[in-house]
């Protein structure tokens, strides 16, 4: 029998780590981290994940990264908002979601025998809670477009 594939995960939000774990223990041997110095000594050690997945923000506080994942919240909502306004409704926002989602009722809302990546640019931005915790059942994976966010400006 094959060992599964070791994934690290680390993220400064305990409910972050709580959930990937919950998810995706069936399929990974997961281990999970709050702070980047952790992994930074276990690899000086030596040891090595077969993936690593980083959390980009870390805040020295989980108050603290609680209070901006509300004000990020805000801000994606209005992002959303003015998504719907040049005519990108809340239904085609999320007709890739609804894809992914037929094709793992298809599968027995089990996931299905090959990977599915949400491929995104806007994602980031404008998908709520809701919509993510849908990719994350449905063990899809977030590929980033493009890397042209310097742009954006919140007010």
């Amino acid at each position: 029998m094959k060992e599964k594939s070791e994934v690290w995960l680390v993220d400064d939000l305990p409910s972050n780590r709580k959930n990937f774990k919950s998810n995706h223990k069936g399929h990974y041997k997961i281990r999970t981290f709050s702070h980047p110095q952790e992994v930074m000594k276990q690899i000086s050690k030596g040891k090595r994940p077969d993936a690593l997945l980083c959390d980009v923000f870390f805040y020295d506080t989980v108050k603290r990264a609680k209070r901006a994942e509300k004000i990020v919240d805000k801000l994606s909502e209005k992002l959303k908002r003015a998504a719907t306004k040049a005519n990108a409704n809340d239904h085609s926002l999320t007709l890739g979601i609804e894809l992914m989602e037929k094709i793992y009722e298809h599968f027995d809302r089990k996931r299905p025998p090959f990977p599915m990546y949400a491929y995104t640019s806007k994602g980031p931005f404008l998908l709520g809670r809701k919509e993510w915790k849908k990719l994350s059942q449905f063990g899809a994976e977030i590929l980033l477009k493009k890397s042209s966010f310097s742009s954006l400006r919140a007010t």
